[in-house]
């Protein structure tokens, strides 16, 4: 099989293999392979889903889409500020129960 990648993304992975010290070629293979065993286990977890769950986030995505529909969202850095905090949050909570 021949797959054509456009210039910028053989420029890319050409960059990225050199920082890794590998070629491009395999780290073509290496990303697709991953790529495809990714998609193979999200496809056994969508799979082994009852009924009951598979509403359930169907039910989660309408309602986010919904409240981005709205407005509703939060910026970039509120979400990062709210990450930060509840990793503060965590590591205080580990660093007491030592």
């Amino acid at each position: 099989m021949e797959v054509h990648l456009s210039p910028e993304v053989q420029e890319m992975l050409k960059s990225t293999a050199a920082r890794q010290g590998i070629a491009a070629d395999d780290l073509a293979r290496e990303v697709l392979t991953n790529y495809l065993a990714d998609e193979a286990r999200l496809d056994q977890t969508v799979d082994s889903w009852s009924d009951e769950e598979r509403l359930a986030v169907m039910a989660r995505i309408e309602e986010s889409y919904l409240q981005s529909e709205r407005g509703e969202v939060m910026s970039a850095e509120e979400a990062r500020r709210d990450m930060e905090a509840m990793k503060a949050a965590w590591r205080q909570q580990r660093d007491s129960g030592r």
